[in-house]
């Protein structure tokens, strides 16, 4: 019985221990986007059909309904990248700020925008 008890806690603190080597748990939603949160002092609620992912960056909403997965990962996959004119010369191109509100591109003004085309999402930074 002692050695029983002994292998099922020795597997249990190699499964946490595992969780461990993932900075960052990512949300994809149906319509393909994915969004990363640090796992750092990371708080995950749900109400009301929303989920709130909060930790020292902010917080993050995801609808549950427009969920499709979840899971850990090694890297950012929302990080800020170089974006140059001709990824964003698209006839169909939508940019949000982060409290996902439409902007229209004439009225960008200095901070962070996620831009949707049909080539993908980035994020873009307006100095």
């Amino acid at each position: 019985m002692r050695k029983a008890i002994l292998t099922i806690l020795t597997a249990a603190s190699a499964l946490t221990a595992q969780a461990y080597d993932y900075p960052y748990l990512a949300f994809q939603t149906s319509d393909g986007t994915t969004t990363t949160v640090s796992v750092e002092s990371l708080k995950l609620t749900i109400s009301d059909g929303q989920l709130v992912a909060t930790n020292g960056d902010g917080s993050t909403t995801f609808t549950l309904t427009e969920l499709s997965q979840m899971y850990f990962t090694a890297e950012a996959t929302d990080a800020i990248k170089e974006v140059d004119s001709k990824t964003l010369d698209d006839a169909e191109i939508s940019i949000y700020d982060l409290q996902g509100r439409l902007v229209p591109a004439s009225q960008l003004k200095r901070g962070i925008y996620v831009v949707k085309t049909s080539t993908g999402t980035r994020k873009i930074s307006v100095k």
